[in-house]
């Protein structure tokens, strides 16, 4: 099932956003995520976990993903290990969007985790980022500004991505 979604993925980037020819791979995409909810989650491999959650996170109510970003991190199998860190960043995400107090003291943990726990280079400035966003949001500006720097003093963070560099400047 996953594999039809990356086939029908790649066939929609040769087309126009606004095509009906779009619209009808976004429901066919959409009808085979709904199947795959349908799956016992603990059957589920890794990727296509990881893929679902991913799906879900970019809806309109991303908290659907929220199952199977959880269940990647509850796996003891090595298999699992590449998918955890990535499902930490996006739990993070998801978490630090809530109202809910107890869910964005969550995803600071979370950022905190990937930081030190996992050290992938592609997470690692993301966490700091948005680390530094929800201390803003708390106006906590010395905390802020700590993760704002540590961005700052690292060139190596955001390399190839100016715009999220610039925004991590601006908020400095």
């Amino acid at each position: 099932k996953i594999q039809q979604v990356i086939v029908l993925q790649q066939t929609r980037t040769k087309m126009e956003k606004d095509s009906s020819e779009y619209a009808d791979i976004e429901t066919k995409i959409a009808k085979v995520f709904d199947d795959l909810k349908k799956f016992e989650i603990r059957q589920l491999s890794e990727f296509a976990l990881q893929q679902i959650g991913l799906y879900f996170a970019g809806t309109e109510n991303p908290f659907l993903g929220v199952p199977y970003f959880d269940e990647l991190l509850t796996r003891t199998n090595p298999e699992a290990d590449p998918f955890k860190g990535a499902a930490e960043m996006d739990l993070g995400i998801i978490e630090m969007r809530s109202a809910d107090t107890s869910k964005v003291q969550s995803s600071r943990e979370r950022f905190r985790r990937i930081i030190a726990k996992y050290k992938d280079p592609t997470l690692v400035p993301a966490a700091h980022l948005n680390l530094a966003k929800l201390h803003i949001e708390n106006k906590e500006w010395k905390d802020a500004l700590e993760q704002l720097d540590i961005i700052n003093k690292n060139k190596n963070f955001f390399k190839g991505e100016r715009g999220k560099r610039a925004e991590a400047g601006f908020l400095l």
